[in-house]
């Protein structure tokens, strides 16, 4: 079984992907669940951006995933692995935008991470909810979400963690017209990908702090362009959130 992958430079770590996606494969044939979820999920999350439409990063390989983790999850007994496995299936169907599961996945995560003291965990599990509550338009709980998973993932010292929760926060600022935190947010986020010599990252958000300028002309219209796929609309009036 094979895949088609359909992306610019840009937008996905070619040979890292493929790298992943090859090992992942290897160790689903041999039956090693737990190291199959994890290079796939080391492949999933070198996508940039809107779910990788029209390839295998939405279809078959995601759903291969999510039984993955399924599969695994049923057959682990300790809380902490049932936790991260809750957050990993949360994530994948978010990026199947079936956010109504993704949630309770996650949420189910939160609570068990907590009452375990898992701190790293809990930072991963909140940037799942962020980025959930911002594809269903909840920008202001995204942004709490973010703003605390980025004190966890900064307590932790985990700087590449830190500039993905970042990016995603300065994704939700640019949703909800806030150009000037956008901006301020993905400047941080570059910094840490710059230190990391991190090219693809950096391009990315390199591009994303470009498109801003495009973004306040259109807004001086009357117009927010930031929104999440298919949110074209006019700013609505949420309260701004303090770092």
């Amino acid at each position: 079984m094979g895949y088609v992958l359909k992306a610019d430079v840009e937008e996905v770590d070619l040979l890292q992907f493929e790298e992943a996606i090859r090992a992942a494969r290897g160790h689903a044939t041999q039956k090693a669940l737990h190291a199959a979820d994890r290079q796939f999920g080391e492949a999933l999350a070198l996508w940039h951006g809107t779910p990788a439409e029209g390839t295998w990063l939405t279809g078959p390989l995601l759903r291969r995933v999510t039984e993955l983790n399924e599969r695994l999850y049923a057959s682990l007994g300790d809380a902490v692995g049932e936790a991260n496995t809750l957050n990993s299936l949360g994530w994948n169907h978010a990026l199947l935008t079936d956010f109504a599961k993704a949630r309770r996945y996650c949420e189910q995560a939160l609570a068990l991470q907590r009452g375990h003291g898992d701190r790293v965990g809990e930072a991963a599990t909140l940037d799942s909810l962020g980025y959930i509550a911002h594809h269903t338009g909840q920008y202001t709980r995204a942004i709490d979400h973010y703003h605390h998973a980025l004190t966890l993932r900064r307590e932790s010292g985990n700087a590449g963690q830190e500039a993905e929760t970042l990016s995603h926060l300065g994704d939700t600022y640019r949703a909800m017209g806030e150009y000037d935190e956008a901006a301020r947010v993905w400047s941080r986020a570059l910094a840490i990908y710059q230190d990391q010599h991190r090219s693809a990252k950096v391009k990315h958000v390199q591009a994303r702090l470009d498109a801003l300028g495009d973004g306040r002309r259109e807004v001086s219209n009357g117009w927010v362009t930031g929104a999440a796929p298919g949110e074209h609309s006019r700013r609505a009036a949420e309260p701004r959130q303090g770092d």
